[in-house]
């Protein structure tokens, strides 16, 4: 998986993949309802896929749509890996251990931050000013 993006994995469940790419990649269905989370079954529609496991069962909070749990069925029918996810963070044990060195950048010691604000979005249906004609006598 070296050079692959995570949600190319074999998990992208957890990770943030796309609605398209999953709906690509595998037959998504609901499993059964309940007001506080949603239930859904994926089966892989690629050999690359149904080479680690048969299915498997997404459990995902309906407020914040974090997983909550999911259900993996191996490729041999008979067994299966749960996985609870308690209080599900993004970003939360990288945080805890680095702090905001991955939101922004600290500003190194004798330097200024300058922060230079885009230039004003254009009001729809005015034309920007052509180059004007100019004369010499």
């Amino acid at each position: 998986m070296r050079g692959k993006s995570i949600v190319d994995g074999p998990l992208p469940f957890l990770f943030g993949a796309e609605a398209k790419k999953l709906k690509a990649r595998y037959w998504i269905r609901s499993k059964q309802g309940n007001p506080a989370a949603i239930w859904l079954e994926a089966y892989p529609r690629e050999q690359r896929d149904a080479a680690n496991y048969h299915h498997v069962e997404i459990m995902l909070d309906r407020k914040t749509m974090h997983p909550t749990a999911i259900q993996v069925y191996m490729p041999n029918g008979q067994s299966r890996a749960v996985y609870m996810f308690k209080t599900p963070t993004v970003n939360g044990t990288l945080n805890q251990l680095f702090g905001n060195l991955f939101n922004a950048p600290r500003t190194p010691l004798g330097w200024t931050r300058v922060v230079n604000q885009p230039p004003p979005e254009p009001v729809p249906g005015s034309q920007a000013a052509g180059p004007q004609q100019t004369t010499q006598r």
